[in-house]
């Protein structure tokens, strides 16, 4: 059965990017909702729920459908699609490895859910999501529904009128605007050849409360006054061209895209498709010798594009890219950057709007969110906060930034953001 919904621009380009780390030897796009459960949670009883669970049922039968030169577009498999496995006593290791790098794809369905008790007795859920299905409002509307099946959302957003000639004079001006802006030399932790063979690593960084107020006191000091992400994505640049300089390399500048939800606010919305366009920075390195002159500078840009409205353009852009064949449309992705793509990853997922206590009658200890973890760049970073706590999580590759380093550059990373107030006093 063929749905009537085309992919969007934004979806077509996470299928580049799943293109892309597959060839690398990755398992693909794909992010993870890790919940750490009651030790007393029953997964079998969790398990028997999530079958019966219309809204899971009808993602997992979706495929992606692309007969070029037409538009990418969804379709359902017929089936029960039922992507559930229960596992008991598993290791620490035999947890990473399997559940927190596994393959979910277009040919066996684009979610699974694992239900896992390890050795030590706690228990989890790890729901593996294709970046091609949800953007994080789409994730969370997913989660919300499987833990309350009486909780319904719209499938898709609704199609808005645009105007053809309007598209094409935007994605000629951002094809423009990102040639002009060449990223061929930007600092990168992961060479572009690089084919990691170990398996995504995950460093959690939690904050308390009073850290938190710290923290956000301190991004308001360093002249962070639209949020406090400059604030985040100056201190993740930062260490990141400390690792660089450690290394003996000095890259003129760092570059990368930073996600902007285009979903009207205001409202939770449809479950699958991207809504998505990007911010751009380039932070050259002058400009990274201080939080307060890199937060400048990523204003100042900010503010620029925001004047320029470039996620909209470029949003104009990613839909007329559809029409591109893939290994087109990735030498053209690849043209600017020299197939570095960016300096890091990032992404600030705001205030969780979706507050979940327990999933399935289960009380819900820790909510994790892991990103999908591209080579290169092979080190991405999402913030999010939840109950007045901020939250880091690190997602990287030993081949990409080692051990130590991360040591290294956490203790960094702690003192740029809990530490200001006091350095300029």
């Amino acid at each position: 059965m063929t749905v009537k919904q085309t992919l969007s621009g934004s979806d077509y380009f996470h299928l580049l990017l799943d293109r892309k780390m597959l060839r690398n030897g990755l398992v693909g796009n794909i992010s993870r909702i890790h919940l750490e459960l009651e030790p007393s949670a029953g997964l079998i009883a969790i398990a028997e729920q999530l079958d019966q669970n219309p809204t899971f049922q009808s993602v997992s039968q979706l495929q992606v459908e692309h007969r070029w030169p037409l538009l990418p577009f969804w379709k359902k498999e017929k089936g029960e699609g039922k992507n559930v496995l229960v596992q008991l006593g598993l290791s620490k290791p035999e947890f990473n490895s399997t559940v927190l790098n596994r393959k979910v794809d277009n040919e066996n369905g684009l979610v699974f859910i694992d239900l896992c008790e390890l050795e030590d007795g706690t228990k989890h859920v790890v729901i593996s999501m294709h970046h091609v299905l949800f953007d994080h409002q789409g994730m969370m509307n997913f989660l919300h529904a499987l833990a309350d099946d009486s909780k319904t959302f719209p499938l898709f957003p609704e199609v808005e009128k645009t105007s053809a000639l309007q598209t094409l004079k935007n994605a000629a001006y951002m094809t423009v605007y990102m040639l002009s802006r060449s990223s061929g030399k930007l600092g990168t932790l992961a060479d572009k050849n690089l084919k990691p063979t170990s398996i995504p690593k995950f460093k959690v960084i939690e904050l308390s409360e009073e850290e938190t107020t710290q923290i956000e006191k301190n991004a308001w000091q360093a002249g962070s006054r639209i949020g406090q992400s400059a604030f985040y994505i100056s201190a993740t640049a930062q260490i990141v061209n400390q690792t660089l300089q450690n290394r003996n390399q000095n890259p003129p500048y760092l570059w990368f895209s930073v996600p902007n939800d285009q979903r009207k606010k205001g409202t939770a919305g449809h479950l699958v498709s991207n809504q998505l366009s990007f911010f751009f920075f380039r932070l050259n390195t002058e400009e990274l010798t201080t939080t307060e002159t890199a937060v400048s500078s990523i204003n100042k840009q900010l503010k620029a594009q925001i004047k320029d409205r470039i996620t909209e353009r470029y949003t104009d852009l990613l839909n007329s890219l559809r029409l591109m064949p893939m290994p087109i449309y990735e030498a053209m992705v690849d043209l600017a950057s020299n197939g570095k793509m960016s300096s890091f990853g990032f992404s600030d997922l705001g205030t969780d709007k979706i507050h979940l206590s327990e999933f399935l009658g289960a009380k819900i200890e820790n909510t994790l969110h892991y990103p999908p973890v591209p080579s290169p760049p092979g080190f991405n970073v999402v913030v999010s906060k939840t109950n007045g706590k901020l939250k880091f999580v690190w997602a990287y590759f030993d081949e990409a930034i080692s051990e130590k380093e991360i040591q290294e550059i956490e203790l960094d990373f702690r003192s740029m953001l809990t530490l200001l107030d006091s350095q300029s006093n």
